[in-house]
């Protein structure tokens, strides 16, 4: 009898706490949202948030025991002064020591985002401009100091586009106002970001299997006092892309940014006929780079299909041909850009100007509109041509071998003036 009345105490008296912990912890919670979060809690959360580098508030915040603090109607600004919003979260959430907080002090460990969609406007001093949507962001944000940033795995689709985010990002001034920049630092900014905006308007315009969407992965390491320290890693793939009559299939780009100058270590993509496989650098304050390429793909048809414009229609190419040179480009002035490149080309089965060419080899050099051909060999139906030709400000030069009727070459032969190469 003693052992059952014992038991029964002891369960009771277990019920009893187990009653008071959950009647204390449902009134913590109730607390919490009714009266402590939405007003003197609100303003901790985002004092504490700013000192960790988001600068943010919210119009509503309340606490979930399984997920923690959760804010509603988030925005996100450029720094404290709350002047510029860079985005608009309809709920983030924030992780916080939860045996601190019930002690009234606050420690935020990482914020995390759940289905979460960004607005991110094009121009911050514009908010309502055009803007970048993301959309389905996943992922979380560590807070391990007051200094330190880092953002793992977070994913997100824009345009239709899959993205995937990390970043580690310090800085000594979290927290507080920064210095005023300048109107051309400024102008530089929203330079770069029209730039990715552009990025992805332009992939948009695209199209791919369904269920097989472009992949798009970012990696930034940054000190965010000294921007040109920089150093993104960024790669695109997809397995097939179209637009209009073009289908380029198994897409692999990869890249970086450093040192103030824009990598790309791989381009590889297929048109069906051929592939390209290149590499270039790009300096964006120049706006000059260099570029190696070795293709395979039907360039012509491609430019023709892309930019409606009928390119090099002398041309008409059966087989594309196989291209292979380094060169260097500068778009400083966007209507009038330069190229020169040096390599070596092949082709069979063309026409030029209605001229039949079975076979055509030969060294390339092209200096803006001069082009320099040399150890060129051309096999036409009617004999072969050897030798090599300089095309400079519309007059031709020539030194060859030719087996060739002289009547197959009338095409060729405009206002013709004698001279010899």
């Amino acid at each position: 009898m003693l052992y059952r009345r014992i038991l029964k105490n002891l369960r009771l008296t277990i019920l009893v706490v187990l009653g008071i912990s959950l009647g204390g912890s449902i009134g913590f919670v109730y607390y919490l949202n009714q009266a402590g979060l939405n007003s003197k809690w609100r303003y901790r959360i985002a004092q504490e948030l700013e000192h960790r580098g988001i600068v943010a508030d919210f119009d509503k915040l309340y606490y979930s025991p399984s997920k923690g603090l959760i804010a509603k109607n988030v925005r996100i600004y450029s720094d404290p002064t709350r002047e510029d919003v860079i985005a608009t979260l309809e709920s983030l959430t924030v992780d916080v020591d939860k045996t601190k907080l019930m002690r009234g002090k606050l420690r935020v460990n990482n914020v995390s985002l759940l289905n979460a969609d960004v607005s991110l406007p094009i121009d911050p001093h514009d908010p309502n401009g055009p803007r970048i949507i993301i959309t389905d962001l996943d992922g979380e944000v560590r807070l391990p100091n007051r200094s330190t940033i880092t953002a793992q795995n977070i994913s997100g689709v824009a345009a239709g586009i899959d993205l995937t985010i990390d970043a580690h990002l310090w800085s000594r001034h979290f927290g507080k106002p920064s210095k005023e920049s300048s109107l051309d630092d400024q102008k530089e900014h929203i330079k770069r970001i029209k730039v990715i905006a552009h990025i992805i308007q332009e992939i948009s315009h695209w199209s791919w299997p369904k269920g097989k969407p472009p992949h798009l992965s970012i990696y930034v390491e940054s000190d965010l006092d000294d921007p040109d320290s920089s150093h993104i890693e960024f790669s695109l793939t997809s397995e097939m892309l179209s637009r209009d009559d073009v289908t380029l299939h198994d897409i692999d780009i990869r890249g970086d940014y450093n040192n103030k100058i824009i990598t790309l270590d791989k381009i590889t993509f297929g048109d069906g006929a051929g592939r390209i496989s290149a590499k270039a650098d790009f300096y964006p304050n120049s706006r000059k780079g260099r570029f190696k390429i070795k293709s395979s793909l039907h360039v012509q048809m491609l430019l023709r299909k892309l930019s409606k414009v009928q390119r090099l229609p002398e041309l008409t190419f059966s087989t594309p041909p196989r291209i292979s040179c380094t060169g260097t480009f500068d778009v400083s002035s966007p209507d009038h850009p330069k190229v020169e490149l040096m390599g070596q080309t092949q082709a069979s089965n063309f026409t030029y100007l209605g001229t039949q060419i079975n076979h055509l080899q030969t060294e390339i050099s092209l200096q803006g509109t001069n082009v320099f051909l040399t150890n060129l060999k051309a096999d036409l139906p009617s004999g072969s041509i050897k030798g090599r030709i300089l095309i400079k400000d519309r007059v031709v030069r020539f030194q060859t071998e030719s087996s060739v009727s002289p009547t197959a070459l009338i095409p060729f032969i405009v206002n013709p003036v004698a001279q010899k190469y």
